[in-house]
């Protein structure tokens, strides 16, 4: 059976029991809560496995010499500290392009660390740090680190009372393995211990994180403990369909949830405040790379030409959907141009060697989707940012109503288009969007971004 996020959200989180279960005071459900959703979602649906990288021992050996050469706790301090959880590189100037344009736009005020061996490079200023040596230590510490038995004893409880829901709620009974949960709670506390030793020493007035919600609890409730306001930068679309920010109406009267929720949540416009009910502040910023780079290029679109949208997740339905709309497109003399996620490149062929056979289909592999943006009309995927995205530069948008979008959209912004429908992709919407552009996308971030910071106490 196919269940909808909210609909596990509201069958799991039912009663605040599932808060009972504590380790050092912080709650098992809320430590392991996007582990065990994401396992039942794969569980009970057919998206793929998203495809991983290889490892590059270069760049682990680079950043382990540069960040403990120059370590966090030795940084320039100022106000805001941003972290860069993630690599998303789409050019030489920024690393990230999610926290180094705001981090740029208040420099003498501001820091930031960035998690990951690829954010690393030699021309990091006094206020840019990496994270990789206290990862390493953290992992070293996880091989000889073990829970007690009355910390055991409390997991076993859980996965007992975990269960039992499952089986009275009709869910398959395929939570995650019970010692993959101890090893997730080991990490957990060893990265909780890290981060409060080094904020202890920093002291910034705020941290702005991509992904606080997901699993980094143990950023914010250090902060909490050590009265540090923080802030989620938005990273992506939201959905009601999305765990991290969508919690059940029985949670949201407890108290206790407070403490591993943001204090605010820095969004890329209005629009996205109705997708979420997590106890967090609103405040619409925007989003500094998307304006910068826009106002940077000239658009030029290819005429005839359907730029399909990969996300990764989905690659045996989004070929499907892709092979059909390619049928109608030879009859209308219009190209496809299938742009793969850069995750995906390593594993190419392997994936897509069925589309890279067919006649008029061109593989898009470039590393900068906005590039890919630049040229075409009108953008069709599965369920992704970058549909929302193509929305700032004025393209029409479909969706392919695959099982990834069943499963996680909520929204009816898209049409959302069944194999035998695909004919409607070639009739242009872009003007279908515009009076809801600019609350999706609030204009001058980096004046949003100043204001709020000359807001904080």
């Amino acid at each position: 059976m196919q269940y909808r996020v909210k609909d596990l959200i509201r069958l799991l989180e039912n009663d605040s029991e599932i808060l009972h279960y504590k380790i050092r005071n912080q709650s098992l459900w809320m430590i392991l809560r996007q582990s065990m959703i994401e396992h039942l979602i794969t569980h009970t649906s057919q998206n793929d496995s998203p495809v991983r990288s290889p490892i590059n021992l270069l760049s682990s050996v680079r950043a382990l010499f540069y960040s403990f050469l120059f370590p966090p706790n030795k940084t320039k301090k100022g106000k805001v500290l941003f972290i860069a959880s993630s690599l998303k590189k789409t050019n030489e100037q920024y690393l990230n392009h999610i926290t180094d344009p705001l981090f740029s736009s208040i420099k003498n005020d501001s820091y930031v660390f960035y998690e990951g061996k690829k954010t690393v490079r030699k021309s990091f200023s006094s206020s840019q740090r990496s994270l990789f040596w206290m990862e390493l230590k953290i992992n070293f510490k996880l091989i000889f680190k073990s829970l007690n038995k009355d910390d055991l004893e409390t997991i076993r409880q859980f996965f007992f009372f975990f269960n039992k829901k499952l089986g009275e709620n009709n869910l398959p009974n395929t939570s995650i393995n019970q010692n993959f949960a101890v090893k997730k709670i080991n990490l957990y506390f060893l990265k909780y211990e890290a981060f409060k030793s080094l904020l202890g020493i920093i002291k910034p007035k705020v941290i702005l994180v991509e992904g606080l919600c997901y699993s980094r609890f143990y950023i914010t409730s250090v902060a909490k403990e050590l009265s540090i306001k923080t802030g989620e930068l938005q990273h992506g679309m939201i959905d009601k369909n999305n765990h991290a920010y969508n919690i059940s109406e029985q949670l949201a009267k407890q108290n206790t949830i407070q403490y591993y929720y943001p204090d605010y949540f820095l969004s890329f416009g209005p629009y996205w405040k109705s997708f979420m009910n997590i106890p967090t502040k609103h405040i619409p910023i925007g989003f500094c790379f998307l304006g910068n780079f826009a106002r940077q290029q000239i658009i030029l679109n290819e005429s005839k030409s359907i730029l399909v949208i990969s996300s990764s997740v989905n690659a045996n339905e989004i070929i499907k959907f892709t092979l059909e709309l390619n049928e109608l497109a030879k009859f209308r003399n219009t190209k496809i141009v299938f742009r793969v996620s850069p995750r995906e490149l390593p594993n190419l062929k392997k994936v897509y060697a069925s589309l890279m056979n067919q006649e008029n289909i061109t593989m898009d592999k470039n590393l900068n989707i906005y590039d890919s943006f630049l040229k075409y009309d009108t953008v069709v995927g599965d369920y992704s940012t970058v549909l929302f995205e193509g929305i700032y530069f004025g393209k029409s948008i479909y969706l392919f109503n695959t099982t990834s979008t069943k499963v996680f959209c909520e929204n009816e912004l898209f049409p959302k288009l069944e194999i035998n429908q695909l004919d409607q992709v070639f009739e242009p919407n872009n003007d279908s969007f515009n009076e809801i552009k600019h609350q999706i996308w609030s204009s001058n971030p980096d004046e949003n971004l100043l204001n709020f910071v000359n807001k904080l106490p």
